[in-house]
């Protein structure tokens, strides 16, 4: 059972000040971060002998004062420690790759007589700014760095190796990450380096444009009804957490996914190509937070996959813009 009757994301946008308030698109893709949260590593989707679970970075960049990029974060950030099935919250101030893993094993089990061994290690990384984060390692190799660790972490890998001590690896088991962020196209650029990595990491992010509002007022207008909104979608954000095991895919759905993974094999240039490659995940993911949205059926029917394609088209273009952005800071 749910309580939001018009849908958790419709119910969340006007708790958060509406459709036409300057954070209206950014506040339904918060909302959908929110719903990947709680779902964790619990729930996932089989594809050939592969497990793709929920988890998702969500990158809100848009040039300074522009979509109150920073409020959007911050009203999701405060709704989701209120769940009662939250997941472990993290993120103001800088910190390094390396004291970022320290963080995930603190957060995992430890294993009884394997020092250094931690299993199910969950976290909902929500920082100001990602480039804010990165600022205290810009002489470290790429390779040890936070965005590397980011991009490596997004495939929930069942161990993860990292450095306990110069001398010596720990490991973390059943790794989960989802990242909220914000930043603008040059903070992003400076954050993110150019070349494979980079690459990687941006395959695993779903960048949304930040625009001008529709009214020149950054004002919030909240509904007269928030707190009754606020208590359905805290109901509803506890129902998906307590959910668990695999999502199947119906047979519509199946093929709207491989059609669309089709078309991917000739969109991969252009400051998207990264993206795209990971269209077809990014589809599934959003397609398993709607379903877990509505119900406890586990499953994932066309309607929830045309839903999917349907909001991320609607952003590709803020997407194009931002990143083309970033890039011209690499020159």
């Amino acid at each position: 059972m749910r309580k939001c009757k018009e849908g958790f994301t419709e119910t969340y946008v006007q708790f958060a000040g509406g459709e036409e308030s300057a954070s209206g698109v950014l506040h339904k893709w918060v909302a959908l971060a929110l719903l990947n949260a709680v779902l964790g590593r619990r729930c996932w989707i089989r594809c050939g002998h592969q497990k793709l679970y929920g988890n998702r970075y969500t990158l809100l960049i848009g040039p300074s004062g522009v979509g109150a990029k920073s409020q959007a974060v911050t009203t999701g950030r405060d709704l989701l420690k209120q769940a009662i099935t939250c997941p472990e919250v993290f993120g103001q101030g800088v910190i390094t790759g390396a004291a970022f893993l320290d963080r995930l094993a603190k957060l995992g089990t430890p294993i009884p007589d394997l020092p250094g061994e931690y299993y199910d290690a969950s976290l909902f990384f929500c920082p100001d700014t990602i480039g804010e984060v990165t600022a205290a390692e810009p002489r470290l190799p790429q390779e040890r760095g936070l965005i590397r660790h980011l991009a490596d972490l997004y495939c929930c890998p069942e161990t993860f190796p990292y450095p306990m001590t110069r001398r010596r690896q720990g490991t973390l088991r059943n790794v989960c990450v989802n990242l909220l962020a914000t930043d603008t196209p040059t903070g992003l650029g400076e954050a993110v380096p150019e070349g494979p990595i980079g690459d990687k990491f941006l395959r695993s992010a779903i960048v949304i444009g930040a625009s001008r509002p529709k009214t020149r007022s950054y004002e919030v207008n909240l509904p007269e009804n928030v707190g009754e909104l606020k208590e359905d979608l805290l109901f509803d954000l506890g129902e998906v957490g307590t959910l668990g095991g695999e999502f199947k895919v119906g047979d519509d759905a199946a093929q709207l996914i491989k059609d669309a993974a089709q078309e991917v094999e000739y969109l991969t240039n252009g400051p998207l190509g990264p993206y795209r490659q990971e269209r077809p995940d990014h589809t599934l993911k959003l397609a398993m937070a709607l379903s877990a949205a509505e119900s406890d059926e586990h499953t994932v029917e066309a309607r929830h996959v045309r839903r999917a394609q349907e909001e991320l088209t609607a952003i590709e273009s803020g997407m194009r813009e931002a990143l083309m952005a970033m890039q011209q800071g690499y020159v």
